[in-house]
């Protein structure tokens, strides 16, 4: 994957993750922000970058009728098109290939995913109809596309993208220099967490996740009772954090 976070990341990590336990794993699985937007038809053209995710089976993928895929084959991801796509590998570079519509959308659920590579390993045909199931985290996932997209193009290198769950934890921040208090009778950083994860509809596990990773598995109870922690040491950790997942 990148090595910056990217807003469709998570969800093409959960499908790759899927698509691992059910045995059928891609060879290579890539994500992007600065492929070129070839849907982009206006004056633009040629200028604008697009999110974009690469699976790729090659011709040793465990399974693969290679009787029918004798170079493998490709799942694209591309933040324009509300579908996934797939074409079979054509070297040196199988995205040259123009790429096939599957019955899958922009978010399917990842076991949907699962289902259609386990009929194109096969050699089938691509069942016809969509898929109806989508990914549970679908919402933000979109948002935080539709946010990037807004820009205009991709952001400039070194430029962090935001993402839900880092615009969730600089809320959690700013509330922290407000009314955060080591005292059981809270507002603590529960209290904190838990109130921006309901207003931004998000899973409240994922921020807590990114807390706990940053402070290196620590519990998050006695480092904020620590004697002499302060607000602004709260709010500076949940910034840091935030920065830390875009």
């Amino acid at each position: 994957m990148n090595s910056r976070r990217l807003p469709h990341d998570r969800y093409i990590t959960a499908v790759v993750d899927a698509l691992a336990a059910a045995g059928l794993g891609p060879t290579s699985a890539e994500t992007s922000d600065s492929g070129t937007n070839r849907y982009e038809t206006g004056p633009d053209a040629g200028c604008i970058t697009q999110l974009q995710a690469l699976l790729t089976w090659d011709v040793d993928a465990p399974g693969l009728n290679a009787s029918k895929h004798r170079t493998g084959f490709v799942l694209l991801w591309e933040h324009p098109v509300e579908q996934w796509q797939w074409a079979p590998c054509k070297k040196p570079e199988a995205r040259k290939r123009q790429p096939e519509p599957l019955p899958l959308h922009r978010w399917a659920d990842p076991a949907a995913v699962v289902d259609v590579v386990r009929v194109l390993l096969a050699g089938l045909p691509v069942p016809a109809g969509g898929d109806p199931r989508l990914w549970l985290h679908f919402v933000a996932a979109s948002e935080a596309v539709t946010a990037w997209a807004s820009t205009k193009n991709s952001p400039q290198e070194g430029t962090p993208v935001t993402t839900p769950i880092g615009e969730a934890l600089r809320q959690a921040a700013d509330r922290a220099t407000a009314c955060w208090t080591p005292e059981p009778s809270g507002p603590g950083l529960c209290s904190l967490l838990g109130e921006v994860a309901r207003e931004g509809r998000l899973d409240e596990v994922d921020l807590w996740d990114a807390v706990v990773t940053h402070l290196g598995e620590e519990l998050t109870v006695p480092w904020e009772r620590a004697p002499g922690r302060t607000r602004t040491d709260v709010a500076a950790m949940l910034r840091a954090v935030a920065a830390g997942v875009e």
